[in-house]
Formats: C-alpha cells, structure tokens, sequence
C-alpha cells in the first residue's frame, strides 16, 4: 500500500523534531547538586562545635558567651556567618569592659570552631569633677565672661565596673560647693536569672539657690543668704530584664522627699502644690527599649527607640500624682567612610494637675525625665519653654578627622592602660 504525500512529510519531519526537543528537555532536566558549587556552599549549614574564651581574667564567661547572636548546639547558615561574627563583637565591646574583642572561627567537616580573644580594661575610674552648674552653655559663657563662679562645684565620681566579675556596675559621687550631692548606683546583671538585673540607687541633693520658674523665656533664680531652700531624698529599687540581646524592659519604683524653706513661697506661690514647704511621692517607672547601634557610647550606625511612662504618686497619701508618658527614636546612617548622619525626636507628655515646677516638661534645662533622655538644648541658647507636652528633634552631621582606632602607647607602665580608643570627629548640629 502507497503512502500518502502527507505522511510521508510528516516521517521526515518527527526525526528533526526529536533532535530538536530532546537536548532541550535534558537541558531543562535540573543538575544533582555540585557539592563545589559555591552558592550551594553559601545555603549549607555548620554546626557550632565549640566556642573559647581567651583574655577574660576577671570577666566570667558567661557575661562574654550571652552576648553572642549563636551558641553552642547551634546551626548557622554559612552565607550569615560574617553577620553574627560581626554583630557579636559589637555586642561585646559595647559591654564597655574590654579596650579590644577579636572573633575567628575554624570549619572543619561541617562543625564551627569560635575562638573569643578579649583584652580586660582598668575597672576602677576615680576622677574630680570641677564644674560651674550654670543652666547651658549660654549661661556659662556670660557667667565666666563676667567672673561670676559663685556656682562653682566640685567633687569625685567614681565609678567601679566589674567587681567580682559578672558585668557589676558601682557608682559613687560626691559633691560640694554650690550644690552638695551625694549619689550611690548599684547595677548588678543576671541576679533573678541570666538576662534578668537588679538596679539600686540613693541620691541626697542641697541646694542653696534653685530656679523656680520662667518668665518670657528666661528662667528665675532665687536664693535666701545664710539659708537652704531645698533638700531632697531619693531611693530607687528595680529590674531589667533583657527579652533578646537588642530589646529590653526597665521597671523601678521610685520614692523621692523634697523639702524647702518657707522662703520659697516669697518667691513664687506655684512652685509647690501645697503650702507644707515639702512635696513626697513615690514613682512607678517602665521603659521599652530596642537598641541597635553599633557603639552604644559613641554611635555611628543603627538606631535606638524608647518608650518610657511613670505613674507619680497616690491618692491621700502623697503630696501629689501625675503622669508622664512618652518615647524617643535617633537614627545612626554612615554616608561614607568618614561622614556620618543622625537624627531623632523626643516627645513627653504630662497629664495632671498638680504638678509642682521642678517635675514640669522644659526644654533648655538638662533635666533628665527617662533614663537615657535629657531636655538639655545643645549650643547658645538663651531661652527655656516649659509645658504639659514638649518636642525635641536633634540632627547631626560627623566627619571624621582620626576615624575610632585602638591606640597602643608603650610608654605607659601598667598595661591595661597601654590600649585605649581613640577617634577625632567635627560636628555640625542642629536643636529644635
């Protein structure tokens, strides 16, 4: 039987098909996997075997090994492997323990070897303090310009980190001149559990001039000679507690006693809210906070946000009560290798009443409201603005003339102090 014309065109085109879509459905066909193939060793695992301390002679290792982004029994996607090394050392020195924290690692058959080298600071600072306790820089300018140090302090501060080795903090200072101070901190990490701190801190303050109000933007002094218009008792007992290595929550309880001359009436009736000479009250303090910057006493990169509300006082047996709630964001962008920008804003509310002068929101004296904030304008400043809800946005340009270096000096005997950082910077900024 002949063939039509039709199939015999179609016998001949198939095999040409065939070559055709043959080595196109094999080349679609998915490759075993290359165990060479770089990106493939990206995606792999390790294992972190084992991870050594080196350097830590006082500084136990758990204070070191809690700061890590890993641990040991842990798997870590090589491709990440440089971001935790990176980002553990940072979170080590921000410790503010060691002048200088190494991290190296070894791979070896699909297990992570981490080998830590710290070098331990001086723990002990004792350091004078001589200062002038003028409102700002502008008030301190006028007041040297003119020969004016009646408000001349001076003092010690001194500071005691890592006592028995667990990251302790121990702060002392004392003062005389034109405000007598006395102030004991004690901050001890991982007393209820490993992230989990206990705060105390006593504070005892005299003063024999004060400011009690503004009037059009300038703040009012006033002082009695020969008298003492305010002393004042604080004592505070509280925890933090860290929920993961970037965020925390700070909780204390407060209770301060404020007592003043009946002179300060003569000055302004308002200053106080009641006519006793004494305002007392305890004070219940939360704070959130998700820091992430790089270095926490001088940063350059990441952020910091904080939410912060206090509770001050109880019905019928305080002086008086009032709320305060607020939050503060900065923001760390490097430009370049040596140029650097930030920003931020602080925004504090109050809610109340009976809210004596010296627990008011005001912009221009460096009040402290949170921990970590202040209300102090930075520059030649000449006026304050006080009221139930204050604004602060900061920006600032850096460039660094000596970028933050490790600086060893041989010269110097002991040997703690022979490494310190250093860095030099110019910075331009603007307070509003």
């Amino acid at each position: 039987m002949h063939s039509t014309p039709f199939i015999r065109i179609i016998r001949l085109v198939i095999p040409f098909l065939l070559v055709a879509i043959i080595p196109t459905l094999i080349w679609a066909i998915p490759p075993e996997n290359d165990p060479g193939d770089p990106v493939e060793e990206a995606n792999m695992r390790v294992h972190v075997k084992i991870i050594s301390v080196e350097g830590n002679k006082k500084t136990k290792p758990k204070v070191i090994l809690r700061e890590l982004t890993f641990g040991k029994g842990d798997s870590i996607v090589i491709k990440n492997l440089d971001e935790h090394v990176a980002r553990s050392q940072q979170n080590i020195y921000n410790l503010g323990l060691f002048n200088e924290v190494s991290i190296k690692h070894d791979m070896l058959d699909g297990n992570l070897f981490v080998f830590i080298s710290v070098k331990e600071r001086w723990y002990i600072f004792p350091a004078p303090q001589i200062r002038v306790e003028e409102r700002n820089s502008y008030d301190l300018i006028d007041a040297v310009l003119a020969g004016d140090f009646h408000r001349l302090s001076y003092g010690i501060k001194i500071g005691w980190r890592n006592i028995t080795g667990n990251n302790e903090d121990l702060y002392f200072f004392g003062q005389s001149g034109f405000t007598q101070r006395l102030a004991l901190d004690y901050i001890r990490p991982g007393t209820f559990s490993n992230y989990t701190d206990l705060m105390i801190g006593i504070r005892y303050n005299r003063n024999d001039e004060i400011i009690y109000g503004t009037e059009e933007g300038q703040v009012l002094w006033g002082e009695v000679e020969d008298e003492v218009l305010q002393e004042t008792q604080s004592y505070t007992l509280g925890v933090r507690h860290r929920f993961s290595l970037y965020k925390s929550l700070r909780g204390y309880i407060q209770y301060k006693d404020r007592r003043f001359s009946d002179s300060i009436y003569a000055f302004s009736e308002r200053f106080l809210t009641n006519q006793r000479g004494r305002e007392h009250y305890p004070s219940l303090v939360l704070q959130w906070v998700t820091d992430k910057r790089d270095l926490r006493t001088y940063p350059l990169d990441g952020h910091v946000f904080k939410v912060h509300f206090r509770h001050t006082g109880i019905p019928d047996v305080s002086s008086t009560s009032f709320s305060k709630a607020g939050f503060s964001w900065s923001q760390y962008v490097p430009l370049s290798k040596r140029l650097f920008f930030a920003y931020g804003t602080q925004h504090t509310f109050t809610f109340g009443r009976d809210v004596p002068f010296f627990e008011k929101n005001v912009i221009g004296i460096g009040r402290t409201e949170f921990p970590g904030t202040s209300t102090n304008l930075r520059g030649y400043q000449p006026f304050v603005i006080d009221g139930s809800y204050v604004q602060l946005t900061k920006a600032e340009l850096k460039f660094a003339l000596v970028p933050r270096r490790i600086v060893h000096i041989k010269q110097i005997p002991v040997k703690r102090f022979q490494d310190m950082p250093f860095g030099l910077y110019l910075t331009a900024f603007l307070d509003n």
